[in-house]
């Protein structure tokens, strides 16, 4: 009699500790692993988002310089445009006076200013990376976590079954 109860006694502890490692450890690694591929997904369409309106300012720019040039005027007009505050909700109105360089978040914080082409150049490598190197090690990881919690989850079963 006090042989079952020993072994029941392990049973629970092994069925506690796979039930702590799937809620406790692995299922808050998915959820980071899928916020973080989430992030990157945001980035990129960011990055392309960004690129796609310097593309228009610099189109802008090129017809409004060609213009002043066969008029004989030397200046650049600014350009004006609404500048989205924060998760497009708010808008504001916005003047650029030298639509020529532009400041681009280049990673950890960092900004560089750039000339139009340039900074188009650099988002089209940038999104290069995050789509070839980062995006699928995130995808892999999550991928990876998965598969381990459906490894314990089926370990779990085996132990709740084996018990007397």
């Amino acid at each position: 009699m006090e042989q079952k109860v020993i072994t029941t006694y392990r049973n629970n502890a092994k069925y506690d500790e796979i039930n702590h490692l799937i809620y406790q450890v692995l299922e808050p690694q998915l959820q980071a692993a899928v916020k973080h591929r989430e992030d990157v997904e945001e980035e990129i369409n960011e990055y392309q988002e960004l690129s796609d309106q310097l593309t228009i300012i610099r189109n802008r720019y090129d017809d409004d310089f060609r213009i002043r040039k066969d008029s004989n005027v030397e200046t650049v007009a600014p350009l004006e445009a609404m500048v989205d505050l924060g998760h497009q909700i708010a808008y504001c109105k916005a003047e650029i006076e030298d639509p020529q360089r532009v400041y681009v978040n280049v990673g950890m914080g960092f900004h560089v200013e750039f000339s139009l082409d340039e900074a188009i150049d650099f988002i089209a490598l940038r999104i290069d990376f995050l789509l070839s190197h980062i995006l699928p090690k995130t995808a892999e990881r999550a991928k990876n976590i998965a598969a381990d919690i459906e490894a314990a989850l089926y370990a779990l079963v085996e132990e709740k079954t084996e018990r007397p």
